[in-house]
């Protein structure tokens, strides 16, 4: 928490900007792969399993 505060006050729209060409391609790429790899494991993960007890 203490670590985000301190991000957070040397925050500068600046820096955001000079960041953004390379920030903003890869943040879609990153949600891209994710949003695909939840589809396959949907469409595949069928096999996987969480074993449980019954507790009676």
């Amino acid at each position: 928490m203490l670590l985000m505060f301190g991000v957070g006050l040397r925050f500068s729209i600046k820096d955001l900007l000079s960041v953004t060409r390379i920030a903003l391609p890869g943040a879609i790429v990153q949600m891209a792969i994710a949003s695909i790899l939840g589809v396959l494991l949907g469409l595949f993960g069928n096999g996987l399993s969480v074993k449980t007890r019954s507790l009676g």
